[in-house]
Order: C-alpha cells, then structure tokens, then sequence
C-alpha cells in the first residue's frame, strides 16, 4: 500500500514561560501564528518568532512548527 502526503499549511507556536505554580513547577502560556505557507523555511520561520519574542517580556520556553497535512492511499 502506498500512501501520499499532501501538505496543507503549517502553525508557528511560541510557548512562554508566564510564571510559577505553588509547587514551583513552570506554567506556560502558547501563542499561535496560523496559516503559515506549508513550505517556509525553518530558518524564516525561527526569525518571524526572534522577532515576535523580542517584542515580548515573558521567557520563551519553546519555538514550535506544526505541520498540517492530507495522507491518501494510492493505487
């Protein structure tokens, strides 16, 4: 069975670390940039979050890329 992928778009999340719970444990808060074209690059991507975080106060925690796609069986 052979399958196809074809991809959709891509979201760029920014996790922020917003403070402390009462165990001392991290709480985190996450940002969504939507409908970023599928084949950006992620180097382009990593330097619309710099510039994103460097407008920001709270610590970033993590830079994510999620990738949204269609997978098909083929004949």
């Amino acid at each position: 069975m052979a399958v196809s992928k074809v991809s959709l778009d891509s979201r760029l999340q920014v996790r922020y670390q917003t403070g402390l719970n009462d165990d001392g444990e991290p709480v985190y808060s996450t940002r969504n940039l939507g409908s970023v074209k599928a084949e950006s690059l992620d180097e382009s991507l990593w330097i619309a979050a710099a510039t994103i975080t460097g407008l920001q106060q709270l610590p970033v925690a993590e830079v994510r890329r999620v990738d949204y796609a269609i997978l098909t069986e083929t004949p």
